[in-house]
């Protein structure tokens, strides 16, 4: 159950690390660079960024809802 949690925790740790990473090179490329192009709105990645975090949460509850989420 632990290591559930912590596993969740660590994916959206690493989500997050991504999207500050993307959004300070744009913030220095600008908005016509080529990662702002490619990367665009990036929906999926932030849905499964914030979704780690019940999934996390709820790994104490029962492990098989985490990883379900």
């Amino acid at each position: 159950m632990l290591h559930t949690a912590v596993y969740g925790i660590d994916c959206f740790l690493a989500g997050l690390a991504y999207t500050v990473h993307v959004s300070a090179i744009v913030a220095t490329d600008g908005p016509d660079s080529a990662v702002a192009k490619m990367n665009g709105f990036y929906r999926k990645g932030a849905f499964f960024t914030v979704g780690r975090l019940p999934g996390a949460g709820l790994a104490f509850v029962s492990p098989w809802i985490s990883y379900v989420i």
